[in-house]
C-alpha cells in the first residue's frame, strides 16, 4: 500500500483541479479515483458530470466503462459484499486532454453527483494518480509485482518487463496492438496514452529515451492487455487503423 498516493476525503465527489495537491494548485492531468460504500443490494447507479472516461467498478471488478459521450446510468450486477451488506464503488476517471480555445474552465473527474438507486451518494475517498517520475520509478522499482497470466476483464494494472538493445539506439515506433486503452512508459519517461479504437496504433519512441543495453518498460492498462502481454516495435508508424467494433460502453 505504499504505492498508492495518500487518499482525501470528501463528501462528494470533486474535479481533479479542486484536490489539495501540489501546493494548493490541483490537478492538471492523469487520473482520479473515487470510491465509496455502498449497499450491496443495490441495483442501479448514476454518475453526473464525469469528464472524460471512467470505468466503474464494483469491489475491484470492472462493471461499466463511462465517458463524457453516453448515458451514465448503469445496473449494478450481484457481487461479493466488502462488509456486512456493503460494496465497495470505484470511479476512475481519466482526464483525456485539455484544448486551447472556446470555454477554458472545463473540469476534469467528476463534477456533479453518484447517485445510488436514486439517492446522492455522500461520503468519499479520493486519490490523485498524476503518474509523475518520482511515482512511476517508485512502482518501477517495488517488489510488489507478480508473475501471473492477466484474467479475463482484469481492469486496470500495471505490468512492466524489459527489452535488450544490442547496438546504439535509433528513433523507434512501440505497436500496441493486442491493448486496450492506457499509458506507456519506457526508462521512466511517460511516451503518451493509446486505445485500441484508434486510428493511432503506434507511440513514438525518439531514440533519446533508450538506451544501448536493458531498458526497462511499464504499461498502465484501464481494461485488459494483449494476450502476449508483449510490445513490438516497428520502423514505421501505424496511424490509420480505426477499430469501429470496439464500443465505448459495457
Amino acid at each position: 500500500m505504499q504505492y498508492i498516493p495518500d487518499h482525501y476525503l470528501s463528501e462528494k465527489p470533486i474535479p481533479m483541479e479542486l484536490l489539495p495537491v501540489n501546493e494548493g494548485s490541483g490537478q492538471s492531468y492523469g487520473y482520479v479515483l473515487y470510491r465509496t460504500l455502498i449497499p450491496s443490494d443495490s441495483k442501479m447507479i448514476t454518475v453526473r458530470g464525469l469528464k472524460d472516461y471512467g470505468l466503474a467498478m464494483l469491489d475491484l471488478k470492472p462493471v461499466q466503462r463511462l465517458s463524457s459521450f453516453v448515458k451514465h446510468s448503469f445496473l449494478t450486477p450481484k457481487s461479493e459484499p466488502a462488509g456486512p451488506g456493503q460494496a465497495v464503488l470505484d470511479i476512475l476517471v481519466e482526464n483525456a486532454g485539455r484544448v486551447n480555445y472556446g470555454a477554458l474552465e472545463v473540469w476534469k473527474g467528476i463534477n456533479g453527483s453518484v447517485e445510488v438507486d436514486g439517492v446522492e451518494r455522500k461520503g468519499w475517498k479520493i486519490f490523485s494518480f498524476e503518474f509523475k517520475s518520482s511515482f512511476v520509478e517508485n512502482i518501477e522499482s517495488g517488489g510488489m509485482w507478480l508473475r501471473t497470466p492477466a484474467p479475463a476483464n482484469m481492469g486496470p494494472a500495471l505490468y512492466k518487463g524489459t527489452f535488450t538493445i544490442p547496438g546504439e539506439p535509433r528513433d523507434t515506433f512501440a505497436d500496441m496492438e493486442g491493448w486496450s486503452k492506457g499509458l506507456l512508459f519506457i526508462n521512466g519517461a511517460n511516451l503518451g496514452r493509446y486505445w485500441n479504437m484508434g486510428p493511432q496504433r503506434t507511440l513514438y519512441v525518439p531514440a533519446p529515451v533508450l538506451k544501448r543495453g536493458i531498458n526497462k518498460v511499464m504499461v498502465f492498462e484501464l481494461h485488459q492487455p494483449s494476450s502476449s502481454q508483449a510490445i513490438t516495435f516497428r520502423s514505421s508508424p501505424i496511424l490509420d487503423r480505426t477499430n469501429v467494433t470496439t464500443p465505448t460502453t459495457r
